[in-house]
């Protein structure tokens, strides 16, 4: 069995003094590259911070490998802009600070989002699984540098994702981020079951949600199959469209709620 040490958890927010906001202000006015690139820059940041804020008081243990890399699994990753993210909280403790520390799954069935992620994370050196590598079903080496394996399909396919060797036996992390679990609760409910038991053996699931009847229904599924949840309102949500309310009668927005899941050891 490998080793495990306790891992200390960055506690450091990223400060928004008047002059980013200003250069922030100014790249949102700006051309649709310049729009694209200071939200994507503020979405990390307050995700760093959500992650900052959260995980150093809520206790959670993590016992990272001595040897070996920490493998996160991002379900539902779309485009996958936490990417950089996730590699320096756990890896570096540096936001902008990359580590092979760190080794990152993120799994979709949308290939359009997934090849984005690829563009918009090439400095992990991403790869690529699609669906028809799938079904061809043969057993791949991950490639050593690859610090980044994207993979089109869901959470329901892990066990056959580990048989043929695309994804470690076992995940350290799995992150879920902003899912529109109302949309399917029955599909969502298999994927939360297969992802608590991908994360069982030393690990925990973060999920963040856009809305209070997203975020109720994704913990009523979760504490189903008897997972252990602890949640509050997230101080580093980006509100979103102001006609898209929650209700609570505000608007909804991205990482409003947060979650750090434990499955149950008999899970």
């Amino acid at each position: 069995m490998a080793k495990m040490e306790r891992y200390t958890y960055p506690k450091k927010i990223q400060r928004f003094t008047p002059a980013r906001k200003r250069a922030y202000e100014e790249a949102m006015r700006g051309d649709d590259a310049a729009f694209a690139r200071a939200s994507r820059d503020m979405d990390r940041s307050f995700f760093w911070n959500t992650l900052a804020s959260t995980l150093p008081q809520h206790g959670q243990s993590f016992r990272r490998p001595t040897r070996g890399p920490v493998h996160i699994v991002a379900l539902g990753c779309g485009s996958c802009p936490e990417a950089p993210v996730l590699n320096a909280y756990f890896g570096s403790g540096w936001l902008g600070r990359h580590t092979r520390d760190v080794r990152m799954t993120g799994i979709d069935p949308d290939r359009d989002a997934l090849e984005r992620a690829m563009d918009m994370n090439a400095h992990l050196r991403p790869g690529l699984v699609t669906a028809e590598d799938l079904q061809e079903g043969e057993t791949i080496a991950r490639p050593p540098r690859t610090r980044c394996l994207f993979i089109e399909g869901d959470a329901r396919g892990i066990p056959e994702l580990i048989e043929h060797r695309y994804v470690p036996p076992s995940a350290d992390i799995a992150i879920i981020r902003n899912q529109e679990i109302s949309a399917d609760a029955s599909l969502w409910g298999n994927i939360f079951g297969e992802s608590l038991r991908y994360v069982e053996q030393r690990g925990f699931m973060f999920m963040t949600s856009t809305s209070a009847i997203e975020h109720n229904q994704a913990l009523a599924s979760l504490r189903d199959y008897g997972a252990v949840v602890t949640s509050r309102r997230n101080q580093w949500s980006v509100p979103g469209e102001e006609h898209l309310m929650d209700s609570d009668g505000e608007p909804a927005g991205r990482d409003k709620y947060v979650a750090v899941i434990s499955p149950e050891p008999d899970l």
